[in-house]
C-alpha cells in the first residue's frame, strides 16, 4: 500500500516524490511549503495568474505514511 520504494522515495533523506513524468524536466517557476509538503508549480499561461503543480516532495514521508498504515490497519472506528 505504501508508495516508500525506489525510485521514488529517498531512504537517506526520507523524502517521498511525486513528479508529474508527462511534463518533462521543466523547472518550477513556483515552490511552496507548508511543513512537510513541498509543491513545485510553473505557470499555466504567461498571461495569467494560473498554476500547475509539477512536482510534490513529501518530507519525513516515512513518519506520515506509517502514521496513515497504523490507522488503517486499527480497524473501522
Amino acid at each position: 500500500m505504501l508508495p516508500l520504494c525506489a525510485p521514488h522515495y529517498d531512504s537517506t533523506t526520507d523524502v517521498l516524490t511525486f513528479r508529474d513524468q508527462s511534463r518533462g524536466l521543466e523547472t518550477p517557476v513556483h515552490v511552496t511549503e507548508n511543513g512537510p509538503l513541498v509543491g513545485y508549480l510553473i505557470q499555466a499561461n504567461p498571461k495569467e495568474e494560473d498554476y500547475y503543480l509539477i512536482g510534490l516532495d513529501v518530507r519525513l514521508a516515512s513518519v506520515w505514511f506509517n502514521a496513515i498504515a497504523e490507522d488503517f490497519s486499527s480497524g473501522p472506528r
